[in-house]
């Protein structure tokens, strides 16, 4: 599994991309994707495989948040004044106090802040996976990461749509995943693919979480053994063309690595959506 994508220059100064491309060595030429150079079936200025290391880690819910989006320890928070603040370091306005914000949440949601409702507590009990034996010994044969923790099928379980992130905050998924894989190779995700076509499971890939489609979720009455194909531990570049300015990379590398390994090289992808650190 991996993605291709067009580049573009990443200079030191952004002031410059006018000065690049207004001198003789930028001029305006017809890109040819995947040229080939001297015959050979390969892209030229092939780099060998690289390794990325990720930001988030393979058991998620140890850095972010469980029933909400982004960071644990990023969110907003009402202080001892009633005034709302934005936690921690990891972003301009954390550690700050927002009277702005604060007046116009009163505004516009007509909230009585004096009155905070708690979301519940991260549940202790989960649906017991539905898996045979034969199915971990074939994972286990098969070198391949697996996983039937309750915290870890439950956060692979869902989206970010709204109604998604209100039952992690107010009620209860009533179908989660079984298992949680880990493949690390695209054979592994053949292997995971031909396990499931063996046993009759149903299979369901997982990227960064950021789905607002419902593409993550549960069918509620699914009777198979759900397998959660989390592509995270697949995230290296696998060559850069730097003449096309094309990308090949696995499928489970996330935006903020990706444009962090790529600035090293003085390029950038260009696309930042608001799921940018996550997807």
């Amino acid at each position: 599994m991996s993605a291709h994508a067009r580049l573009g220059i990443a200079p030191d100064n952004w002031s410059e991309v006018r000065k690049i491309a207004e001198s003789e060595g930028c001029e305006r030429r017809e890109i040819v994707p995947n040229r080939t150079d001297a015959g050979r079936n390969k892209p030229i200025n092939i780099d060998l495989p690289t390794a990325v290391k990720g930001t988030i880690p393979k058991h998620r819910q140890n850095l972010l948040k469980w029933n909400g989006w982004g960071y644990k320890d990023s969110q907003f928070r009402l202080n001892d004044k009633q005034m709302l603040e934005f936690t921690g370091t990891r972003y301009n306005i954390g550690n700050q106090i927002l009277p702005y914000f604060t007046a116009w949440v009163k505004d516009v949601f007509d909230l009585d802040l004096s009155k905070p409702v708690a979301s519940q507590p991260l549940p202790q009990v989960f649906p017991d996976p539905v898996v045979t034996p034969e199915l971990i010994d074939c994972l286990q044969k098969e070198n391949v990461e697996y996983s039937t923790d309750g915290v870890d099928r439950l956060v692979r379980a869902h989206g970010h749509t709204l109604r998604e992130i209100f039952l992690l905050r107010e009620g209860t998924f009533p179908r989660i995943p079984d298992v949680v894989v880990w493949p690390k190779s695209h054979a592994d995700v053949e292997k995971i693919v031909k396990i499931c076509a063996k046993y009759r499971l149903a299979c369901i890939p997982f990227g960064g979480g950021t789905s607002v489609s419902g593409a993550a979720s549960c069918p509620e009455f699914e009777t198979r053994t759900i397998v959660s194909l989390d592509t995270t531990q697949m995230n290296r570049i696998l060559w850069i063309d730097r003449e096309n300015l094309l990308i090949c990379c696995e499928a489970g590398i996330i935006g903020q690595d990706l444009e962090r390994e790529l600035r090293s090289h003085k390029l950038t992808v260009g696309h930042e959506p608001d799921s940018y650190e996550f997807s």
